[in-house]
């Protein structure tokens, strides 16, 4: 986890020290509140092995011009 939170926080310009959606979530707070780079951050991670699993193939670029469709 610490990995993961030390790559989040270079990549998204954030400085989270626990596991954020937990945080966020016994606080009551959504996805749609979460800083728009960390949003962008966690589909970089999932969305090409997502589509994969749908049967579609993307390469990077397309999944960067998906997730900034989709953010």
């Amino acid at each position: 986890m610490g990995d993961i939170l030390a790559d989040l926080n270079t990549t998204a310009g954030t400085n989270y020290k626990h596991n954020w959606p937990s945080v966020m979530a016994s606080r009551g707070n959504k996805l749609e509140r979460c800083p728009l780079e960390v949003r962008r951050y966690m589909l970089r991670k999932v969305l090409q092995d997502e589509l994969a699993g749908m049967g579609l193939e993307a390469n990077q670029s397309q999944v960067e011009t998906l997730l900034i469709a989709l953010t």
